[in-house]
């Protein structure tokens, strides 16, 4: 196999990139939220370690929190409410070429103790390389933001809470 530079490919990734994204199997699913315009959820990560707050009760509103103790959505969830990182989807927005907005780890919060620093660059890094793509990140971890998102180019719109 000959080996591709990055910049003779379109996203600009390295042979082992490539080969992720070959491998990408499956593609984001539809959204009925209708901010999203008819777009995607992407989750990358399931599952939240924030759910429990400091008085170790689960968020109030969390949907996600529920949808992960009901039978139907175990393979959703292959852990429960654990943070998993899925990273067979890491790729999943290169697979769609039409521009779209993007709701990304909707079953999770991309900034809580449980995402791995590590987890959330892949996360990022993919949706800089996604550029034909709107991305929208919510969180309950707001103060962790500002560690992962200095300095880097705006790809995408970050909205925090209660």
């Amino acid at each position: 196999m000959a080996l591709i530079k990055p910049e003779e490919n379109e996203y600009g990734l390295t042979p082992f990139g490539l080969e992720q994204l070959r491998n990408t199997k499956t593609r984001m699913s539809r959204t009925l939220i209708e901010w999203t315009g008819g777009g995607f959820v992407w989750n990358v990560c399931t599952g939240c370690t924030g759910a429990f707050g400091a008085l170790g009760v689960p968020c109030e509103y969390c949907y996600a929190n529920k949808k992960a103790s009901n039978p139907f959505y175990k393979k959703a969830f292959p852990n429960k409410f654990n943070v998993t990182f899925h990273e067979d989807r890491l790729f999943q927005p290169l697979k769609e070429k039409e521009p779209a907005i993007i709701f990304a780890d909707s079953m999770s919060d991309l900034f809580c103790a449980g995402v791995k620093p590590w987890q959330t660059q892949a996360i990022f890094s993919s949706i800089h390389i996604a550029k034909q793509h709107q991305f929208v990140i919510l969180t309950k971890s707001p103060e962790n933001i500002e560690k992962y998102l200095y300095g880097k180019e705006a790809d995408y719109y970050l909205g925090g809470g209660d």
